[in-house]
């Protein structure tokens, strides 16, 4: 259930990164962004789950990972002129 819960969001993110209609150029920089923060979070959540318990951990990641996901969505488009 919970590695259900976590690919949806994934997908949720990658759904909202595209309906930003960045363009081919951008498209590269924000996946490499995201794997980067995803790696380091893989990497520190064995840390913390034993730091935590891994229900508090659980929580606060899914907490975390809804509201920067609610963020990224209100996102604006600029133009680099």
């Amino acid at each position: 259930m919970c590695m259900v819960f976590g690919m949806s969001m994934a997908i949720l993110d990658i759904r909202i990164i595209s309906g930003l209609s960045a363009s081919s150029d951008e498209i590269p920089w924000v996946q490499t962004s995201y794997l980067i923060a995803e790696v380091v979070m893989i990497l520190l959540s064995g840390y913390l789950s034993r730091m935590l318990s891994t229900r508090w951990m659980f929580a606060i990641s899914a907490g975390g990972f809804t509201a920067m996901s609610l963020l990224c969505s209100t996102a604006t488009r600029r133009s680099m002129k």
